[in-house]
């Protein structure tokens, strides 16, 4: 893969120097588009698989203009404007339009209703957004969210301003770029101030782990309000002078080989995606969906965002090796937005690197090396080598030393990659930011929070130092949820609950510990604040919780100082002496075979005739309410009217959901991967099913074709 990239980036290519050679994004965007303005920068596929929409660098350059003009003309440049586009290009002509205008983006996840989300509150608020971009096709609903907080909203598809009218703004490597918000915190979000000289220096590594050329074709689903998306699909492409196929978050949820059908038709040489992704592909793609599949050209599949499991990795190999995935292709990455994206990544040139340690030597921080595999070990991933311009150390948390080799400590990061901190919160930026080991002095680091070691030269990441829980992809922070629980019922105390990250058989699963008021210990009720926790915590993260333990009062373990001692309280649940007044666990999680079709429908559609409209709900609703049994592994019926929020169902059940769904019911009637965010209970979905079905035996003509632009089965699973 090596060549002559003419222009600002040196002879060879796999010796890129972005950082060095670059004053910003916006000036290599603005090199490219009079270079190989022509040329295709990013095509985005409508329902994973038709091309909708496609960019050059000159028509990008263009558009990104108008809207910087724009900016400019009211007088916007240095403000903060917030992102909220559904999936498509349109994000990426304002994102650049922000750069062109001299503003700083704040990419952030599209509505949902009118209905305004805390998160994004809490980010308006701290950010101090001027104003709002969206799309017109989301423009009404973008505009009622927006209008509680006082903030103009504007379809940036519509803008008609004279590009001409632009001038160069002069950013430099300094010039922040972007806050990258990386949790929807609803009580205290943080907003990662990233540079231009921060994404220069991170595309030029991982141009340099991967091997890239302007010739490089990438390909990317994750959500650009998603560092990995963002940096990835949008200012990768860009910088190099490269392209990506883009497609939405949903139609990879709803079809994950869709993904892989993209690869290989469009010979996408790097592609990333958090471990669930490659999960989900393995146990979701039938056989027969792989037919034709040419995985041959994917050198760069980057697996990070959350713990990489080592079992993924090998029935991800096995099961598409058939179809071209060589050996070498598989990489697992490590980084966070604080570092703007990369740290560590495996080279395309080597397969990655486990190693088999003592589990017992591993809970007390200590690396002992153990050569058969058993109860007793556990297999770590490698994140492989330092990515180009990094100095990382592994120093004791406590005493802010260095740790000697074999020895688990958190992971200290500096290289010009790493962010300027965090927007207008000057005493956590210098916490965060601004470590100096101890005896030496050396600094500052950036403190991760995260637990690891070196083993030959590769970054083995253990656990987390922080109490941060990572569910698909997203950090959760367990304060936020411990505030969501404790408000929804009266029964609980407030200020007493614990939000742990449990494993459950391999995956991380999240358990909440609320403490039951004194009062209210003899005659709370179990299934009521069950439902409760279950539909708040939906409804405010749009995550399922795995398991709920009712806490005996004042029996929460707590920190001389007050607050919740979370670690403690797990390991007590784990030992069984956390005193539990009741308990609630989620059934066994869902096997292959409870998304395939059984014949059911086609049973139902023949007692369905000549009935009425009013029977022909009710057969719907009991079909629904035995699909949601068999699939979701509930004991009993759930009655109608209740929400799937208070069934205990995320995001990445409620695409099963459909996944299952769309099988019964055959290709007559496409489902939108959404469906089940759009229609929150079996009464409602009945009556949508049952108008479907109505204009299919209407004629194909009448038939409504479920779309993949919304976005909200991805805001739960990635971001």
């Amino acid at each position: 893969m090596s060549g002559t990239c003419e222009g600002p980036f040196g002879g060879d290519c796999n010796n890129p120097d972005f950082y060095n050679t670059c004053p910003s994004v916006l000036w290599a965007l603005r090199f490219w588009a009079r270079k190989q303005g022509d040329k295709t920068c990013h095509i985005y596929l409508a329902e994973g698989e038709e091309e909708a929409d496609r960019l050059t660098f000159a028509s990008l350059d263009e558009d990104a203009r108008r809207i910087g003009a724009w900016i400019q003309d009211q007088g916007l440049a240095g403000r903060t404007i917030l992102l909220m586009h559904p999936p498509g290009l349109d994000f990426i002509r304002a994102f650049y339009g922000c750069m062109y205008g001299g503003a700083i983006a704040v990419p952030a996840f599209p509505p949902r209703s009118r209905r305004v989300d805390k998160r994004i509150e809490a980010i308006v608020a701290d950010c101090n957004a001027a104003v709002v971009f969206t799309a017109s096709s989301t423009f009404d609903v973008t505009a009622g969210q927006m209008e509680a907080a006082g903030l103009k909203t504007v379809a940036t598809d519509t803008l008609e301003f004279d590009p001409e009218a632009w001038t160069d703004p002069g950013l430099t490597h300094d010039s922040i770029a972007l806050l990258q918000y990386t949790s929807g915190s609803t009580k205290a979000p943080k907003g990662v101030m990233v540079t231009h000289g921060n994404i220069l220096h991170n595309l030029d590594g991982i141009a340099r782990h991967g091997g890239m050329t302007p010739d490089t074709h990438m390909g990317v689903w994750i959500p650009f309000f998603h560092d990995m998306g963002l940096i990835s699909g949008v200012a990768l492409p860009i910088v190099l002078g490269a392209d990506a196929v883009i497609m939405a978050p949903a139609a990879f949820l709803k079809k994950p080989v869709r993904w892989l059908r993209a690869i290989s038709n469009y010979r996408v040489e790097s592609s990333p995606a958090p471990n669930f992704a490659f999960e989900l592909c393995t146990a979701m793609i039938p056989d027969e969906e792989c037919e034709g599949l040419d995985l041959s050209s994917w050198r760069m599949a980057w697996n990070g965002a959350e713990p990489v499991r080592a079992e993924t990795l090998y029935a991800f190999q096995e099961k598409f090796a058939p179809y071209g995935l060589r050996p070498g292709t598989l990489s697992p990455c490590y980084g966070m937005a604080e570092t703007t994206l990369c740290v560590t990544a495996t080279s395309y040139k080597h397969p990655f690197h486990t190693t088999l340690v003592d589990k017992a030597a591993l809970e007390q921080n200590r690396i002992v090396r153990r050569d058969t595999p058993g109860e007793d070990t556990f297999e770590l991933v490698s994140s492989g080598v330092l990515s180009y311009g990094f100095d990382v150390r592994i120093v004791d948390p406590s005493t802010l030393e260095e740790c000697p080799p074999d020895v688990i400590g958190e992971i200290w990061c500096k290289a010009p990659s790493v962010a300027a901190g965090y927007w207008e919160r000057p005493e956590e930026t210098e916490e965060g930011f601004g470590a100096h080991i101890a005896g030496t002095g050396e600094g500052p680091y950036l403190r991760t929070g995260d637990l690891g070691c070196f083993l030959d030269g590769e970054l083995y990441v253990t656990g987390r130092l922080k109490d941060l829980i990572i569910i698909g992809g997203r950090n959760i922070y367990p304060q936020d949820v411990e505030y969501v629980v404790t408000e929804c019922h009266p029964a609980l105390q407030p200020g007493s609950c614990a939000a742990l990250s449990l494993d459950i058989e391999g995956r991380e699963v999240l358990g909440v510990f609320p403490e039951i008021r004194r009062e209210m210990r003899k005659t709370f009720d179990a299934e009521e604040i069950f439902t409760a926790i279950r539909e708040a915590v939906s409804e405010n993260f749009e995550l399922a919780v795995q398991t709920i333990g009712l806490v005996a009062p004042y029996a929460v373990p707590k920190t001389s100082s007050g607050k919740i001692a979370r670690q403690i309280c797990k390991r007590m649940y784990l030992a069984g002496d956390l005193k539990l007044l009741a308990e609630w666990k989620a059934e066994a999680p869902v096997t292959d075979e409870a998304v395939e079709a059984t014949g059911a429908f086609a049973d139902l559609t023949a007692r369905m005739a000549e009935r009425n409209e009013r029977q022909r709900v009710r057969l719907l609703v009991g079909f629904l309410q035995d699909i949601v049994v068999q699939v979701a592994g509930l004991p009993e019926r759930p009655a109608p009217t209740q929400g799937f929020a208070a069934m205990g169902i995320d995001s990445m059940m409620a695409v099963k959901l459909a996944r299952r769904l769309q099988a019964e019911l055959g290709a007559d009637i496409d489902l939108p991967a959404t469906l089940l965010f759009d229609r929150p209970n079996i009464a409602e979905l009945a009556d949508y099913l049952a108008g479907q079905l109505a204009k299919a035996e209407a004629g194909p003509a009448a038939a409504v074709a479920g779309g993949d632009d919304d976005a909200h089965a991805s805001i739960a699973v990635v971001g």
